[in-house]
């Protein structure tokens, strides 16, 4: 009874410091402290005796100052008291986490490496949640809180680093992109979220090509923003190899690929890949290479001028700006003379006036150039005519086509001869039309020979010899003659209609 009465006086005087034998055995400083002086000097953190010693500690207790003298503590468990009232500083680093390998945190900081101790009684927390120095990485902000070296707390976070920049490369988990600063290279896991042009999606269907915005933690990527780049292609089809089309830009040549989705209307309608034509002029989008869509026409080229050479399908004419050649086929509509016909119809010599689309013609418009003639007749060779022209000798055929006037009367062609005046039209160097005149040619002179129906005249320019026939008019002395009443030395005057005398005028 008078030990507990002791105890309980004790504990009234000096915070239940009779409990002090309860906790013979323990070390530890602040609960010590609770047991024996809380209620005297107050809590830990505000006691009234802070930075005292152990040696004045058991200075009271001898001298019984405040009752202390009942209390029953060992040296060691005073220095223990002493050492929780003198507690070391702690000591605050703030950096980066460079490594946390065998309890050991190493942290840069300001320049400098802080190796840092843990233990089992460390607290962590990452991002705000309670977690174990296990969970610490390397790349972390952390701000660890020491006392004697050895953390009683860190507080990380992960930075979160933005990237932005177009896929140069992907190998396996990682992914490299061209950032403006240069090339910046991340993981990704199953972690990663992926949107891809605004829609959920994974890391597998990212490609080198597409420009992508997101976020890493640590080196790996936490969410992953794709877009793909559209380029806009414009230019004539110069080559088409299996599904890649070469096409001319304005700033050199420009190739892509096409697959099953590229999508391609050709004049307007929808059509495939396997209608485009090298010729045509494309303009169209494409992604990471191969193209979207292609909108395709066909260049109209307009050819004018003679055909020059027919030679199977092919037609060459000749342009201003030298010759030009295109093929028909059974869609090239042609006109003659304003009415419908057909390649077939078309000779050298037409001029024509069309349209070709990818060298084929798909309209003809035909003319017969008309070329006037004119002249006398030089020779006559079957169904070919020859005339002297004033510029020269010019040829041409006759057909059953050609329709002959003579002396203003229809004729045919069997009635022309040489030394007949004529003029006409020809088209494609037969002729279409021949108007022909006889001329008559008056003689004046001395007759000098009478050979048969032949009568040669002395004329001021020279002898001139001309036939009579029975359609010969002759007069001799005002009177109606026969050729057999003329003679030598009489003189005449006659007309003559290629070379036969129609009159013929004589004296003496």
């Amino acid at each position: 009874m008078k030990v507990i009465s002791a105890v309980a006086a004790l504990s009234i005087l000096c915070g239940f410091a009779g409990l002090n034998q309860a906790f013979a055995q323990t070390l530890d400083g602040p609960t010590l402290y609770n047991n024996n002086c809380t209620s005297c000097h107050g809590p830990l953190a505000r006691s009234g005796v802070a930075n005292t010693t152990a040696a004045r500690i058991r200075s009271a207790i001898n001298s019984n100052a405040g009752n202390m003298g009942q209390l029953q503590l060992s040296d060691a468990q005073l220095q223990a008291i002493a050492a929780a009232l003198n507690p070391p500083p702690t000591i605050h680093v703030t950096g980066q986490l460079v490594s946390s390998s065998g309890g050991t945190l190493t942290v840069s900081s300001a320049g400098a490496q802080d190796s840092i101790a843990t233990s089992a009684s460390t607290k962590v927390t990452i991002n705000g949640a309670a977690a174990t120095v296990a969970g610490l990485k390397a790349g972390m902000t952390v701000n660890v809180a020491s006392v004697s070296g050895t953390a009683t707390s860190v507080v990380a976070t992960v930075p979160v680093v933005h990237v932005t920049g177009k896929i140069t490369a992907i190998s396996g988990a990682q992914i490299t992109i061209q950032e403006t600063a240069g090339p910046v290279s991340f993981v990704t896991d199953a972690n990663t979220k992926v949107t891809l042009k605004a829609v959920a999606s994974t890391v597998s269907a990212l490609r080198i090509g597409m420009n992508v915005t997101g976020t890493t933690e640590l080196g790996t990527a936490t969410l992953v923003k794709a877009t793909v780049p559209v380029v806009h292609v414009t230019g004539p089809i110069t080559a088409i190899s299996g599904s890649q089309i070469t096409i001319h830009e304005t700033a050199g040549p420009a190739s892509f690929l096409t697959d099953a989705n590229t999508k391609v209307t050709l004049k307007t309608v929808a059509s495939t890949v396997g209608a485009l034509k090298v010729g045509m002029h494309v303009t169209g989008t494409t992604e990471l290479g191969t193209a979207t869509l292609i909108t395709a026409t066909v260049p109209v080229v307009h050819v004018t001028g003679p055909i020059t050479a027919i030679s199977g399908a092919q037609i060459t004419i000749q342009e201003t700006a030298g010759p030009a050649s295109f093929l028909t086929d059974a869609n090239t509509k042609v006109t003659l003379k304003a009415k419908l016909s057909t390649v077939a119809a078309l000779r050298v010599g037409m001029h024509v006036t069309g349209t070709t689309e990818l060298g084929t013609a798909t309209h003809i418009t035909a003319t017969v150039p008309v070329v006037h003639v004119t002249g006398t007749i030089t020779a006559i060779s079957g169904a070919q005519i020859t005339i002297q022209e004033t510029t020269g000798p010019v040829s041409f055929l006759t057909d059953a086509g050609t329709k002959v006037t003579l002396k203003a009367v229809a004729s045919t062609v069997g009635a022309l001869k040489v030394g007949m005046h004529v003029t006409g039209t020809t088209e494609l160097g037969t002729a279409t039309l021949m108007t022909a005149t006889v001329p008559v040619v008056h003689v004046a002179g001395t007759i000098t020979a009478i050979n048969g129906t032949q009568v040669t005249v002395q004329a001021t320019t020279g002898p001139v010899t001309f036939l009579t026939d029975a359609n010969t008019k002759i007069t001799l002395n005002a009177k109606g003659a026969t050729l057999a009443d003329l003679k030598v030395s009489q003189t005449l005057t006659a007309a003559t209609a290629l070379g036969t005398a129609t009159t013929v005028t004589a004296k003496g």
